[in-house]
């Protein structure tokens, strides 16, 4: 932790000052996520100094407005991000990769990636919600390789897909997303063990952190912020070191086919398409805020597939 530290002082340095009122939450931050991904500080780095951040008082569709952000998926009414968690309230983030559509075909275009939180919150929830956006971003950095042609493209979040397709003929555009709930639930969790570690920076840091990290609810820290529900269904599945070294080895290059082909050898064909799936269908029960019968039905299909998963595997989960 101590070189992720040294690391993360040195190219915090690069974009922000010693004095300003973020310099110690964004140490902490990348203090962390250097520590998690040490065998890819170099992908950590590259993220970091191509991603425009943006931090202050503002609600996060005022600071789209003012950066002239467009987020197409932004509810201006509701404040948040359609079908996203606590946390995109607070914050959102993009990989800068978007496609437009031509005379008679989609052209790929590149901006730099960026990151926007408001800091209208607790300490803690800046710092979770900061270090959830750019996992995402580290997750996303090595493109997909797909079988795009001219009239369809994929693009990936994590361990999230988003399809586009023309169908020129019919002049329609499909478009669907796909395991976008099941990256959600491993980010929101990925994001609490990282926070979960501050007790080993802070048996080092220098007062200026120290003093910021013992600012801190201590029991904040190990909240999960958003996808309450899944998160709560998912962790008996996520304690399971089999799963979760399979979901680890292959998070970075996005290899959501292997993570599924291993998981039907385990549950049998078609189990891991049906599992996220119901992990979707979760949580939109969970958002919607009705159906207790149907939300009930949904939780104890997935509860049985995990608990099944489990003892195929040999594990068992203890709180």
């Amino acid at each position: 932790m101590e070189t992720a530290y040294l690391m993360s002082k040195q190219l915090i340095n690069e974009k922000c000052k010693s004095n300003d009122p973020v310099y110690p939450m964004m140490v902490t931050a990348f203090s962390l996520l250097l520590y998690k991904y040490k065998d890819n500080v170099d992908i950590v780095k590259n993220v970091f100094r191509n991603t425009n951040i943006y931090i202050n008082t503002k609600s996060v569709r005022e600071i789209l407005q003012d950066e002239e952000i467009d987020v197409v998926s932004f509810n201006e009414k509701e404040n948040v991000i359609e079908k996203g968690g606590v946390n995109t309230t607070y914050g959102l983030s993009s990989n800068g990769n978007y496609y437009l559509f031509g005379d008679d075909d989609f052209i790929k275009e590149k901006d730099n990636s960026f990151v926007v939180c408001t800091s209208a919150c607790s300490k803690v929830m800046l710092l979770n919600t900061f270090i959830h956006e750019f996992n995402h971003l580290i997750k996303s950095y090595i493109e997909v390789s797909s079988d795009n042609d001219i009239f369809s493209y994929t693009t990936r979040n994590g361990l999230s897909y988003y399809r586009c397709s023309y169908n020129k003929k019919k002049d329609i555009l499909y478009e669907a997303t796909f395991f976008e709930t099941f990256d959600e639930v491993i980010n929101t969790i990925q994001t609490t063990e990282m926070l979960q570690n501050i007790e080993i920076l802070d048996s080092f840091c220098e007062k200026e952190i120290k003093e910021y990290l013992d600012s801190l609810d201590k029991d904040e820290i190990s909240y999960d912020f958003g996808y309450n529900l899944c998160v709560k269904v998912f962790r008996p599945l996520w304690s399971n070191d089999y799963f979760r070294s399979l979901v680890e080895d292959n998070a970075l290059v996005g290899n959501i086919d292997v993570i599924g082909e291993e998981f039907d050898k385990i549950l049998g064909k078609n189990s891991f398409i049906r599992f996220t799936d119901l992990l979707d269908n979760l949580d939109d029960l969970d958002n919607s805020k009705h159906n207790y019968f149907r939300t009930m039905i949904v939780k104890n299909k997935i509860n049985d597939m995990i608990n099944e998963y489990n003892k195929r595997t040999n594990f068992i989960y203890t709180k």
